[in-house]
């Protein structure tokens, strides 16, 4: 019996970390999705979210461009993420602040 190789793929897998869209303000949702659908952030808009691509950059305090990512970048790196999904049946983060809205 002859054992066969399955085929290699040739994609790549990226992580993706799930939080809750209560660690973002009601306001920073909108200018997200702003920032996303017209300007430099990576990522779509979902029904119940947003999906961001995680900056390359080690030192997330220098992002000017959406600074209240900061921090949920710095998690997401962390876990080797290399997308951040805002959900809003995401679980929440416990260390992180969370907002009703």
């Amino acid at each position: 019996m002859s054992h066969t190789q399955p085929p290699r793929l040739t994609t790549e897998v990226h992580k993706v970390l799930v939080v809750s869209t209560s660690h973002l303000l009601q306001e920073q949702i909108e200018d997200l999705t702003s920032l996303i659908e017209y300007g430099p952030i990576s990522g779509f808009v979902r029904d119940h979210g947003l999906m961001v691509h995680v900056r390359a950059e080690s030192d997330f305090t220098k992002d000017l461009i959406a600074p209240y990512l900061c921090p949920l970048f710095a998690v997401a790196a962390a876990r080797e993420c290399q997308w951040l999904m805002f959900d809003s049946d995401g679980p929440t983060v416990a260390f992180l602040p969370t907002y009703d809205w």
